[in-house]
């Protein structure tokens, strides 16, 4: 019986040894800084069904409550994203210029995935009309959050129209660039 907890008790007085206090460590707020260009294609579920490019520059934060040390590349916890994007999108007939402001929230390990999802105001214009909205998305955010992918629903009123879309995007996470400058 002893040989099949070798591994499992073997793990553990590693994980002690590598971070003493990793079981004493209170949970604290870790922030991964998010600079996010991503891209991708949406498609009108109006009459017109016709499909175009997506263009995102979100900027904010990922928190999440961990341990301090090897905690934060082992432990899962839940995360809030705040983020403000502009937005830009264009097909044949349609383009919107319009920023958005909204908060994820999710579950995962930091290193391998985090689960979100993600409401959003947008406000901006419409082929030359204001235009006001609404976008919720679900997203994927791999690797340190460096990759991402989102499927949304948009929901967008001018005063002549409601349309309404599904985005599929895929971005780029730069603000790791200035991560490890905010480890202790």
């Amino acid at each position: 019986m002893w040989r099949f907890l070798r591994v499992p008790i073997g793990g553990a007085l590693l994980g002690l040894l590598l971070h003493p206090t990793l079981l004493q460590a209170e949970p604290r707020p870790f922030v991964v800084p998010t600079l996010r260009p991503n891209a991708g294609l949406f498609a009108l579920l109006n009459d017109d069904k016709e499909r175009g490019v997506a263009f995102h520059l979100p900027v904010g934060i990922a928190i999440g409550w961990t341990s301090s040390g090897i905690g934060r590349l082992i432990e899962r916890t839940p995360w809030l994203l705040p983020e403000l994007s502009y937005e830009l999108r264009t097909s044949g007939h349609h383009t919107s210029h319009a920023v958005s402001l909204g908060c994820g929230f999710g579950y995962g390990v930091l290193p391998p995935i985090i689960g979100t999802y993600t409401p959003r105001i947008v406000v901006g214009s419409a082929d030359g009309q204001a235009a006001f909205g609404f976008r919720h998305g679900f997203g994927v955010h791999i690797l340190m959050s460096a990759l991402s992918f989102e499927l949304s629903h948009q929901v967008l009123r001018t005063s002549a129209l409601t349309t309404h879309e599904i985005q599929f995007t895929a971005g780029l996470n730069l603000g790791l660039l200035i991560l490890p400058a905010l480890w202790d």
